[in-house]
């Protein structure tokens, strides 16, 4: 590894995920807009990620921008409304 090896006197390079911790937040499902446009049909996966949150809870949440419309978790909005959930997790992406 001659010559890539960082030198003692050298700051370590900042990750390039660093970064602050991501804001989540309990929303009304209602409130949330899926995006007319998704490119995705994962319909057949609704009812295997609904029995997942129904067994697990969300591990992680809508992502959504801000004017509300999803842009990531289709699926899982999909599966909250087949388990009846009124509120789910949402991340604003900024």
């Amino acid at each position: 590894l001659s010559g890539t090896a960082l030198r003692d006197t050298e700051p370590p390079a900042q990750h390039p995920c660093a970064c602050a911790p991501m804001q989540v937040e309990l929303w009304p499902l209602s409130r949330l807009k899926p995006y007319q446009n998704n490119p995705r049909d994962n319909d057949p996966a609704v009812d295997a990620v609904a029995a997942s949150i129904k067994a697990f809870s969300f591990r992680q949440p809508i992502v959504v921008d801000e004017q509300d419309v999803i842009i990531v978790g289709h699926t899982r909005y999909k599966a909250a409304l087949k388990l009846g959930m009124t509120e789910v997790p949402v991340h604003v992406a900024r």
